[in-house]
């Protein structure tokens, strides 16, 4: 029997592009204001607000 993926390939694809808008959001706001906890939690933000709009714009 061959072995069953634990989540499937649509929602690893959300998931990757969610963590690399997220650090790209992160780096930006570091960027601009050079404040680690504010970074992290834009960055952390960014990625939060881009999973249910990734999840509605990547077809099924």
């Amino acid at each position: 029997m061959p072995p069953v993926a634990l989540i499937s390939s649509r929602a690893a694809l959300v998931c990757v592009i969610a963590i690399l808008f997220g650090a790209t959001g992160g780096w930006l706001a570091f960027l601009a204001g050079d404040n680690v906890p504010a970074a992290v939690l834009a960055g952390l933000s960014v990625t939060g607000l881009a999973v249910p709009k990734l999840h509605t714009h990547i077809g099924r």
